[in-house]
């Protein structure tokens, strides 16, 4: 009686580590599934952002080439430089866009991992995305969220909160090329050859306040996109 109580016993213990193990895992694994869905969310949000840039970017691109035309070759030169640093912001975002969907398939992997092995280990290749994310303005927050969760559970070390990138970095002098050339793409014509041409009649006194207004409510809505 009493060798089957202690089998009983050993069963029990066995039965309870079992079924804690299940439930460990079981959790980990929606843990994951929670995660990669945020991280899709967080894709969707960088589309919108890109839809919106692309939208200004057009925008400022009409009010570029009209400068041009006045022979307004201050205004259009800053409407060159609004469409540089939208590029920049474009291609940044695009980065970020292509970490959290490689972050997603690590995830994927730890899946496939907790399946195997039981539990999920540390990823230096998610740390390291992770600290790429972070950095980026537009998600800081809900990665630094997500880092914090990942911390806990075990899969990342803490991490040193480095300073966010740049949201508008001045532009160097190298990128007066990049500017010229966008004012190419925009007119034919290179920033020497604007302002070596006559002033014309096509800037009237009646055009020029009305040109103003314009680019006055161009520069307000391209504040408001960068905020």
């Amino acid at each position: 009686y009493m060798g089957g109580s202690r089998f009983l016993c050993s069963m029990n213990v066995f039965g309870r580590a079992h079924n804690s193990e299940q439930v460990r895992e079981k959790n980990q694994k929606e843990l994951l599934r929670e995660w990669k869905l945020r991280l899709k969310h967080e894709e969707r949000q960088i589309d919108r952002q890109l839809r919106s840039i692309e939208l200004e970017e057009a925008k400022v691109k009409k009010s570029a080439q009209e400068a041009a035309k006045r022979n307004d070759i201050g205004v259009a030169t800053m409407f060159a430089k609004e469409i540089l640093r939208a590029r920049k912001a474009k291609t940044k975002l695009h980065t970020s866009k292509a970490h959290l969907h490689a972050l997603a398939n690590q995830m994927t992997l730890m899946q496939s991992t907790i399946r195997v092995a039981g539990n999920i280990g540390k990823s230096a290749e998610i740390m390291q995305m992770m600290n790429q994310l972070i950095k980026v303005p537009e998600i800081s927050k809900s990665m630094n969220d997500l880092a914090s969760e990942m911390t806990k559970a075990g899969i990342m070390e803490d991490m040193m909160s480095d300073a966010l990138e740049a949201g508008e970095a001045d532009l160097s002098d190298e990128a007066e090329e990049e500017v010229d050339k966008i004012i190419v793409e925009l007119t034919g014509s290179r920033l020497a050859e604007l302002g070596a041409a006559p002033q014309t009649k096509l800037a009237t006194r009646q055009q020029q306040p009305l040109a103003e207004d314009q680019d006055q409510d161009m520069q307000r809505r391209l504040a408001a996109l960068k905020n």
